[in-house]
């Protein structure tokens, strides 16, 4: 039942506690079907010092249900906010000993005790601005040599030492102080950053070794410097800080004198839980359901960190963590929830998700903005045949400056999740992926033996082996002996495995997105990879991606086949259009001005089975200031997907001050059976120059089939809350020089995917 159907709800004034009120919504329940309660939040903050958990004790049961939302006219806050009003200036401040602080440093900055029940402090604010601690300069790594599987982990177990250790130059380790405080922060691949606490120092071989495995050694693909973080001596400039544990002390440098009266440190981590009845190994949950929250603002929980419980239950390269209480508002076993016009921010993990069994919620016209992680993310079960994390709404959200801490937070990001609806949000600004679909791949399907990689323990074998049999334990071991039909054998075991892979039938639709991909590199603005068949990305708007360290503004990645990129335009980037791989069908898409060496991307994977009849048909390839290299391939293997494989056909291209170029890619194409209908000709787009892409009724692209797209219907639309428009980014695209597009042969080009 969602909340507009409700009658005559009984409503409880939350006063200044939610848990009480809470616990009295249970009392009102136990009366009987037909109970809706709403718990009406005043015009405050309230803050938590326990995570709010709605439960069978105290939520809906069938034919019920229960409200979060303001007063009329209020917009309630719930955090975890504990303010510091302490202060004392350093030099006036009984510092410890082995903390150096120099001159200048005990002039500009002040200390705080903090109170036992914050915990290790590893987020702090000003407000609702997160702030940045206190880091070393940069040290430059080495390339760690080592036998690795194909996610660059370690594939022997004997060396999984590596992952706990970082090269860095010994001399310049000789002279930072050693704590067991300290973070290390490392990209060891171009896609993650690892963020791990130090355990110590090797000077003379030039480590520093961690408490932590990290993802994979660093550095397995060199592709940035380390830094340390979380010392006082690495104050130097306005607004950072540094925590020591020992005597519970924080140092900070303000940036104005008003920031020591709004500094504050997160309580929790997570704040709200929705939760059902889990039965991880069992095939059946009891999900709680008809829990609503509605015009409130959840902020100031705290950023997580790797464990024990984290190895090997990481959500493809450790992007987020399974099953983990770490976002502002949690999911676990729900069903018909729904969170709307809500805003998320001003946090050091993930905004809201779902997990394990989550069906039917809907999220929408919610703001998601300066969080550390993931803004929304949806994570099911691992491969097996427990598949009931699908059929969720995400819908008319504004999201922006996700994975502020952990960079490679995506603004949305499924996890083995399915038939779901990702339609007419507006991303932008983000340091990675706007949307990220994903699974696991078969490499770690294919190796039982190798319990440390990704999300290996997260594997359901018991079921997996119950329905497919023996088979898959007899391809796999053909395939390890090796031999000339290892490429078939690995595409039947990918068939059987197909099935246990629930990031199937996703619609990803009328949402717009630019200056994705600002941080890290690699992957692309819509991602999916390892998922299941039948994903369909269709009519967004994606455009002004500034970076050139990644692959494409659309891409399906290893070990993904049946994608359609259906309707899409796809405009201004200094990347490729589409890197596709294996099965994967373009209809109907208008790329424009984009990356002059490839506008469209033909990579492989290593060991990738033939996925021929992909479509490439009746697409608009328009450049406007020149030629461009159409097809190019990038990463091959034996069984890539060439351009010859493919249906090419229908498409127009046409570069606006190069009109004869066009004519010798269809002489090329036509000499490899492809492009026999395809035209040169101007594509008659309304206005161009105003990215208005629609076409005009004299189009040529008509003749072809090819149907107008209006980037205008893209995008969050006019229901989306006026109260929560003030809290966007008024970055913009960049400028025009910004956008060299591969012409300046000076810029670097990714290639390693």
């Amino acid at each position: 039942m969602m909340p507009d159907d409700v009658p005559d709800p009984v409503i409880i004034p939350a006063g200044g506690n939610l848990h009480a009120a809470a616990a009295k919504a249970g009392m009102i329940f136990r009366r009987g079907p037909g109970v809706h309660v709403e718990i009406e939040l005043d015009d405050c903050y309230y803050a938590l010092e326990r995570t709010l958990v709605v439960n069978r004790e105290n939520g809906p049961a069938a034919g019920q249900s229960l409200m979060f939302r303001g007063r009329p006219g209020t917009r309630p806050a719930v955090g975890a906010f504990l303010a510091l009003k302490e202060w004392t200036p350093a030099r006036r401040t009984e510092i410890p000993e082995y903390i150096g602080l120099s001159p200048q440093q005990l002039d500009r900055i002040h200390v705080a005790e903090v109170p036992d029940e914050a915990g290790f402090v590893h987020t702090a604010f000003v407000g609702e601005t997160i702030m940045p601690r206190g880091r070393s300069p940069e040290l430059e790594g080495r390339v760690t040599e080592a036998e690795c599987l194909r996610s660059f982990n370690v594939a022997r177990e004997e060396d999984r030492f590596l992952l706990r250790r970082v090269p860095v130059p010994g001399d310049v380790l000789k002279t930072i102080r050693f704590s067991t405080d300290l973070e290390i922060l490392f990209t060891a691949v171009p896609w993650q950053l690892s963020i791990l606490p130090v355990e110590g120092f090797d000077c003379s071989e030039g480590y520093v070794h961690t408490r932590e495995e990290g993802t994979v050694p660093a550095f397995r693909k060199l592709h940035g410097p380390s830094r340390l973080e979380n010392q006082p001596e690495f104050i130097e400039s306005p607004g950072e800080w540094a925590f020591d544990s020992e005597h519970r002390l924080l140092f900070f440098y303000p940036r104005t004198p008003g920031d020591l009266g709004n500094f504050g440190v997160p309580l929790l981590k997570q704040l709200v839980q929705v939760e059902g009845e889990i039965d991880y190994d069992g095939p059946v949950d009891r999900p709680l359901e008809n829990v609503h929250f509605h015009g409130i603002d959840f902020l100031h929980a705290g950023r997580d960190t790797k464990d024990s419980r984290t190895k090997a239950r990481g959500l493809q390269h450790d992007w987020e963590f399974f099953d983990r209480g770490n976002s502002l508002l949690r999911f676990r076993g729900a069903e018909n929830c729904s969170v709307r016009n809500c805003r998320f921010a001003a946090s050091g993990g993930v905004g809201i998700r779902a997990d394990l069994h989550a069906r039917n919620l809907l999220i929408e016209n919610n703001a998601v903005h300066n969080v550390g992680s993931m803004g929304i993310l949806l994570c099911g079960y691992g491969p097996g045949t427990k598949d009931v994390n699908r059929r969720n709404i995400i819908r008319n959200n504004l999201i922006h400056h996700t994975g502020e801490l952990y960079h490679h937070g995506h603004a949305i990001f499924l996890w083995q999740s399915g038939e779901n609806m990702i339609a007419g949000n507006t991303i932008h600004h983000v340091p990675r992926k706007a949307v990220g679909i994903a699974g696991i791949r078969l490499p770690l399907l294919e190796r039982r033996n190798v319990t440390w990689d990704d999300s290996s323990l997260l594997i359901r074998w018991n079921e997996i082996d119950a329905a497919a049999g023996e088979e898959a334990l007899r391809l796999s071991g053909l395939i390890a002996e090796g031999g000339r039909d290892a490429g078939e054998l690995r595409n039947r075991l990918w068939r059987l495995y197909m099935p246990f892979l629930h990031g199937r039938n996703n619609r990803v639709e009328y949402n717009e997105v630019y200056r994705a991909l600002e941080k890290l590199g690699d992957g692309a603005a819509v991602n999916v990879s390892g998922a299941g068949e039948g994903n369909l990305v269709y009519r967004n708007y994606v455009h002004h991606i500034k970076t050139n360290r990644a692959s494409g503004v659309l891409r399906t990645d290893d070990w993904q086949s049946g994608t359609t990129f259906q309707e899409n335009v796809l405009y201004m980037a200094n990347i490729s259009g589409i890197a596709r791989k294996n099965l994967t069908h373009l209809v109907n898409n208008f790329i424009i001005d984009v990356s002059t060496r490839q506008y469209v991307r033909f990579a492989s994977f290593p060991d990738e089975c033939a996925g021929p009849g992909a479509l490439i048909v009746k697409n608009i390839f328009c450049d406007t200031q020149g030629g461009f290299t159409l097809y190019r391939e990038g990463y091959t293997s034996d069984g890539m997907v060439h351009p010859k494989d493919t249906n090419s056909d229908f498409n127009l291209i046409w570069s606006f001050k190069q009109p004869e170029f066009p004519a010798g890619i269809l002489e090329s194409n036509r000499k490899n059976g492809l492009d026999g209908n395809s035209i040169s000709g101007n594509p008659g787009f309304k206005d161009p120059n105003a990215g208005d892409f629609r076409l005009r009724p004299e189009s040529r692209a008509h003749a072809l089939g090819i149907l107008s797209i209006d980037v205008g219907e893209m995008g969050i639309s006019d229901e989306f809350p006026e109260s929560l428009r003030k809290f966007d980014d008024e970055s913009g695209f960049g400028a025009p020089e910004d956008y060299h597009r591969g012409r300046d042969s000076s810029t670097d080009e990714y290639l390693f995917w």
